[in-house]
């Protein structure tokens, strides 16, 4: 491959390297229960010394477990574990594993990036009734940025997630609903904590 700017820096070094994307996906089903592990990394090497970006390595691994006791209630969870430092870092190892980083850290090009470690934990309760369904959820995700080279004020933090969500079929294939949501973030720079809500209602 080539990159006009691996750096991501105002003074662009162009550079050429080699490029590896392994990754696996085992399931097991057996009706009842759905177990998921997955992994997956993201290599590059550089061929030049680009601000001692020569080599960028991204991974992701975790597991979901997906279990269905009754036909109207499923339970769910998921623990995952990420480490990345570049918005191009590709980590679709299956089209159900939606982006976990709910903050928009680390998601958008900056001047000098600096790698984190990303740890998620999520769990998830749904409820059908004839008519309706009921869904609560949690979650839990921790940033934790490499020391040696982490800006001021450190944006290390955890952020706490709760939601619920009821829903009515109005027809088979429309259904209104509406959600309550809560969060917490504190961050190792106390200013940066915040606290929010949201409450949607849609069809």
């Amino acid at each position: 491959f080539y990159d006009t700017n691996p750096a991501q820096s105002p003074t662009a070094t162009s550079s050429f390297g080699v490029r590896a994307v392994p990754s696996f996906l085992a399931e097991r089903a057996d009706g009842i229960h759905k177990t998921t592990l997955y992994g997956m990394a993201d290599a590059r090497f550089f061929f030049r010394d680009v601000e001692n970006t020569n080599n960028i390595i991204n991974a992701k691994a975790g597991a979901t477990e997906i279990y269905q006791p009754l036909e109207d209630l499923v339970l769910s969870g998921q623990l995952d574990f990420t480490r990345t430092r570049d918005l191009f870092a590709i980590f679709g190892v299956d089209r159900s594993l939606t982006p976990l980083n709910p903050t928009g850290v680390g998601l958008s090009p900056t001047t000098n990036p600096v790698s984190y470690n990303q740890i998620v934990a999520n769990a998830s309760v749904q409820k059908n009734f004839s008519e309706a369904f009921l869904i609560g959820s949690g979650s839990v995700l921790g940033i934790i940025y490499d020391k040696s080279t982490v800006p001021a004020p450190s944006p290390d933090g955890v952020i706490y997630t709760g939601s619920l969500r009821g829903g009515y079929w109005i027809v088979p294939v429309l259904y209104g609903y509406a959600e309550g949501a809560v969060d917490r973030r504190q961050y190792a720079t106390h200013t940066l904590s915040s606290s929010g809500y949201h409450i949607t209602t849609g069809v």
